[in-house]
């Protein structure tokens, strides 16, 4: 108690001693940071945000708990989701500094604010290292700040704001009963929310760092999907809470064999093909099709479509799949289906592949490698649409050799326009390698495009990226 009235004290005394903390101004560096002026456009992205940044890291020391305390909540977290995007490019902080930080952020995950305004009340400058730490504090104080005030912060409408924020924040720089506080306040709430809501809290929770508290997420999982299977239609009329639910499962790697049927279901209305899963089949995968929220699969092999629903749940891709943004959709479905496991739905898979035959030229390497690795991974094998892809996938990876190797010579490359990158080549080579594997997979030796992986990998290689021998080893294995 003695030591809670010294704190409060302290806070006190720092709160008169600080410059005042104009919040207009605040605002307008924040939204320059965030959105590039005209007269910036010329410039390199990064460029025009570099001044903005350095404005907000000078805001730091005026950003104390009491006044992190009094901001309303759309302001803070938009504070947390900025000065977590400045953290990467802060370079790393003293050893001094680091500790004395860490000493400070164990007493604000205590909820008890820190006293280290000391350095803040001071005239000296803090060196650009030491904004590291000073960020790191920032967000726990903020965190801090929004476990105080539950109402402003995790009412149901408020919780996928919050969360989406949260899962941008570094875990360092996170109070572990923060993560509990959240995941349970999402599992106890989620019968509450609109099923649009409910997708994007799911997304929010699958993009969280991965937690000591596994089996919290998991509860909070659930809940959310039962509470999506309670509102089939949203995921037949509307198209981002498709894609939301789609992404999270993957992220989850969550085999909800309800929500999924579902899912198929949605699909199913689009493409004019069965999406049941073929649960009724002999053999152990009917005893893996358990799910959390403890619903069977009886009732759901026959599958019940609505031919129509609210009129405020319609939107333009309730229309099929015949559109913008078809590809995206399919080779999510494939990706979702595939990273949960949940092979049993083969009639949607051949829907799925019948449709994207027409889309391959269109897909980048990316997508290519995705689409090639879901399908190997669930046993599904659409002879056209292979056909399809592996001439494609071996003009794609030979456009690709100047990313790879560095050779900006050839100025019809498109890769080579674009900067030969360490990311961009890291890129590459993962995409090899899932095509690699892909091919093992699918029991596929089409020598055109093993001879592009090679020499992509060979590349690769030469540029100190991998090891080949490591690298082939996948495809060896699965060949024999």
């Amino acid at each position: 108690m003695h030591r809670i009235q010294e704190t409060a004290a302290l806070e006190g005394t720092e709160e008169e001693t600080l410059p005042p903390l104009d919040l207009t101004v605040l605002r307008q560096d924040i939204e320059e940071y965030l959105i590039p002026s005209s007269s910036s456009t010329n410039s390199s992205g990064s460029n025009h945000k570099k001044p903005a940044a350095e404005r907000l890291l000078e805001y730091l020391p005026l950003l104390s708990s009491s006044r992190l305390q009094q901001l309303p909540a759309a302001d803070l977290l938009l504070l947390l989701r900025v000065y977590s995007r400045l953290l990467p490019a802060v370079p790393p902080s003293t050893p001094a500094a680091a500790a004395a930080s860490a000493a400070a952020a164990a007493l604000e995950g205590k909820a008890i604010s820190s006293t280290s305004s000391s350095s803040s009340s001071s005239s000296s400058t803090p060196t650009t290292s030491d904004n590291r730490g000073a960020i790191c504090l920032l967000l726990r104080r903020g965190l801090v700040a929004i476990m105080k005030r539950p109402l402003d912060f995790m009412l149901p409408s408020q919780l996928p704001c919050l969360v989406a924020v949260s899962a941008c924040l570094p875990p360092s720089a996170v109070p572990f009963h923060f993560w509990r506080c959240l995941l349970r306040r999402s599992a106890d709430v989620a019968r509450l929310l609109s099923p649009s809501d409910a997708a994007r809290l799911l997304l929010g929770i699958a993009c969280l760092p991965q937690l000591q508290e596994d089996d919290e997420v998991r509860r909070a999982a659930a809940a959310i999907c039962y509470r999506l299977t309670a509102a089939p239609e949203c995921l037949q009329q509307q198209r981002e809470s498709l894609l939301n639910t789609m992404e999270a499962l993957r992220r989850l790697q969550l085999l909800h064999v309800p929500l999924l049927t579902d899912i198929a279901r949605a699909l199913q209305m689009s493409l004019g093909t069965g999406a049941h899963s073929k649960s009724h089949k002999k053999g152990s995968s009917r005893k893996n099709m358990k799910t959390s929220s403890g619903r069977s699969l009886k009732g759901l092999d026959s599958p019940s479509l609505p031919t129509d629903g609210p009129e405020g749940l319609r939107c333009s891709s309730h229309q099929g799949l015949r559109g913008t943004g078809d590809k995206t959709l399919m080779v999510a479905a494939l990706r979702c289906f595939a990273a949960t496991k949940a092979t049993d739905f083969q009639t949607l898979f051949r829907g799925l592949a019948d449709n994207l035959v027409e889309e391959v030229e269109t897909l980048n390497l990316r997508e290519t490698a995705q689409v090639l690795s879901a399908l190997g991974a669930l046993n599904c094998y659409p002879e056209k649409l292979i056909a399809n892809l592996l001439p494609h996938v071996a003009a794609l990876l030979a456009a690709q050799q100047a990313t790879v190797s560095g050779d900006q010579r050839d100025p019809t490359t498109a890769a080579a326009k674009t900067a030969t990158s360490p990311a961009a080549a890291a890129a590459v080579t993962t995409d090899t390698l899932r095509i690699l594997r892909s091919l093992g997979q699918l029991q596929k030796r089409d020598s055109a495009v093993l001879r592009e992986v090679a020499a992509v990998l060979t590349s690769a290689a030469e540029m100190k990226r991998l090891s080949v021998r490591v690298s082939l080893l996948p495809y060896i294995e699965a060949n024999g």
